[in-house]
């Protein structure tokens, strides 16, 4: 077995919605009696219920828990939760997510486009990247492909009518693409990032809102916005990044499904079965099948790396929040009311477990027939085969 930890779980909802849940702070700092607090320089204030509070992720690495969620706070523990402890965080905004390509190496990414790293398995973590800087990067770019399409618009002599349409909505998207982060930049650090997967500790991928999506190849030292990597950019949020066999997925708003066959160097856009926003993406570490899920139980899945796409009968009426692949290759979904279903049968068919686990967001295996779900009432223990929930 390789190291890619955060296989089996990739797969959840960044926001928090439904039943009363709403977006969580999106500003970069709070009002005070002496101004504002900037929460990307305040380190994460250690507080003995960090465990029970939002939580918005969790991976497996080996036999420990890494959970991230509100006021920057990080909480690695052992398989069974019963020892924890909070690390050092430089930053106090709300993280989104977090994966580990090695035991040691791994990143947390989450609101005013912060990227933070660790090197020690979760203890201690320093911050790459800030809102700030994606804004300047994404502008420079956006810039620099207007100026490349205004040229070859220019100097290309004889072009057809479906080229010069094809043209002229590249041109709308980029003038769209520079008024959004010309605005972002005014407001400062405000988007957040929502997802990030690493192939190994030095080659990664973080996304976000209205369409942000940025790789490093050196462990994080240096980013890039790759938006002239994505056919068609479009200016919706990506919830989430998955593996599945050699391709890498990303799922969104709107029905935004993207294919890369070349983890991250170019991405394709697929056909899309549906026009609602998925909210969750899952698919099977060794390859054959994917599934993207959101509003009113919608699931679908392919068999044919995202070229046709099947529909299921969840009969869930409550949008599905998160879902990942468990150790023996049948997977899960959670409701954002809690109810829990598997599928041994790659989605044709589900059975809703007993337990539930209302308010989830994230959820994982701990070892077989334990799952760890997490989400606005922090951490729950779930026992499959005893069909029991523990908070």
């Amino acid at each position: 077995m390789d190291n890619r930890y955060g296989e089996h779980k990739k797969g959840k909802r960044k926001y928090l919605f439904g039943v009363g849940c709403v977006l969580l702070v999106l500003c970069s700092a709070i009002p005070t009696f002496g101004g504002a607090i900037d929460l990307l320089v305040m380190p994460s204030e250690k507080v003995e219920w960090a465990p029970y509070s939002i939580l918005m992720d969790v991976e497996r690495v080996d036999t420990r828990l890494v959970m991230v969620g509100e006021r920057g706070r990080i909480v690695f523990a052992d398989g069974e939760c019963t020892d924890w402890t909070q690390g050092e965080v430089p930053v106090s905004v709300t993280l989104t997510a977090v994966y580990f390509p090695t035991p040691d190496q791994g990143w947390a990414v989450g609101h005013d486009g912060v990227v933070l790293h660790t090197e020690d398995g979760g203890s201690t973590w320093e911050k790459q990247l800030d809102g700030t800087q994606i804004n300047e990067m994404v502008l420079a770019q956006i810039k620099q492909l207007i100026a490349q399409n205004n040229s070859f618009a220019e100097n290309e002599a004889g072009l057809t009518e479906e080229k010069q349409k094809d043209m002229e909505a590249e041109a709308e998207r980029l003038r769209y693409f520079q008024y959004d982060a010309e605005f972002s930049l005014q407001e400062g650090a405000s988007r957040p990032l929502l997802d990030v997967w690493f192939k190994n500790d030095r080659e990664g991928i973080v996304v976000g809102s209205y369409g942000l999506i940025l790789s490093t190849t050196d462990g994080g030292k240096t980013w890039q916005p790759i938006l002239d990597r994505v056919e068609k950019p479009e200016a919706r949020h990506f919830y989430g990044i998955i593996r599945c066999g050699d391709d890498l997925f990303i799922a969104g708003e709107s029905g935004t499904l993207l294919r890369s066959a070349d983890f991250g160097k170019s991405w394709q856009r697929l056909k899309s079965p549906y026009d609602g926003t998925f909210f969750s993406i899952i698919g099977d570490p060794s390859g054959g099948f994917v599934a993207a899920f959101g509003l009113k139980g919608t699931f679908f899945y392919s068999l044919d790396r995202g070229e046709t796409w099947l529909p299921s009968k969840t009969g869930l009426a409550a949008a599905i929040s998160c879902g990942a692949f468990l150790s023996d290759g049948s997977f899960v979904i959670v409701s954002v009311d809690g109810v829990i279903l598997r599928s041994k049968d790659r989605g044709k068919t589900f059975t809703a477990l007993p337990a539930k686990a209302p308010g989830s967001v994230a959820i994982t295996d701990v070892r077989r027939d334990v799952l760890m779900a997490v989400g606005i009432m922090g951490f729950s223990r779930i026992e499959i085969n005893n069909q029991s929930s523990e908070k």
